[in-house]
């Protein structure tokens, strides 16, 4: 079975208890559940790859969906009378 089979067989059938380790992974939850895991997290103190990877994954997933936000917020922000400065 190759990874990318094995990423979408395993996100599909995801629960909170398996541990993102990858964007991909990631980028299939639902947006509400990224930051709830995020937020549920230890922090980085932990030696192992696996914590440091999910925390990463999760990360990346957040802004991503954060960011689609920016452009209209500036836009909402430049007609209420703020400045670029």
């Amino acid at each position: 079975m190759s990874p990318e089979s094995q990423v979408t067989s395993s996100t599909a059938t995801q629960t909170s208890t398996e541990r993102v380790l990858t964007r991909r992974q990631a980028d299939l939850l639902p947006v509400y559940e990224v930051v709830g895991r995020w937020l549920q997290r230890e922090p980085a103190f932990q030696h192992e790859p696996e914590h440091h990877l999910e925390e990463l994954a999760l990360m990346t997933a957040s802004a991503e969906w954060l960011t689609r936000w920016q452009p209209i917020s500036m836009h909402r922000a430049l007609l209420a009378g703020a400045t670029p400065d």
